[in-house]
């Protein structure tokens, strides 16, 4: 069996979409813990240990400095494909008043970007290891009739 823990506030994977738990606000990431069990047996799972998350802020803007209100998508660069938790691909809504966005992840190489396409212009990849603070991301907002 695979027990998965999701602190509160995590974000975590269903099926192949996103979905957020609380608000992004878990100071420690996911994790999956492999375990045999009887029914009816007791497991002492002892001390686990979670990896701490860092904040990572920015802002999702046009060409024009004019603030987006599109997707940030901010993807593991070390991350399996097939992984949807957590710590490999979240989806952020900046604030429509200026694009700020506000996310923590677990440390590593992440990409951040305004659409699905982390190669896309105007992505960045980052390693984290500590807070960031002035991820600044040019988007293309959505196409209107």
């Amino acid at each position: 069996h695979t027990l998965h823990i999701v602190p509160p506030g995590a974000w975590f994977g269903i099926s192949d979409s996103l979905a957020i738990v609380g608000a992004n606000d878990a100071t420690h990431g996911d994790a999956d813990v492999s375990l045999e069990a009887k029914a009816g047996q007791e497991l002492d799972l002892g001390d686990l240990r979670l990896q701490r998350t860092v904040l990572v802020r920015g802002r999702a803007t046009d060409a024009g400095g004019q603030p987006l209100a599109v997707d940030v998508i901010a993807t593991r660069a070390e991350a399996d494909a097939d992984d949807k938790s957590r710590s490999s691909r979240l989806v952020v809504n900046p604030n429509a008043n200026d694009g700020s966005f506000s996310v923590r992840v677990v440390p590593g190489r992440w990409s951040f970007s305004t659409s699905n396409d982390s190669q896309a212009p105007g992505a960045k990849l980052l390693d984290i290891r500590g807070d960031i603070d002035g991820v600044n991301l040019v988007g293309v907002g959505p196409l209107t009739k």
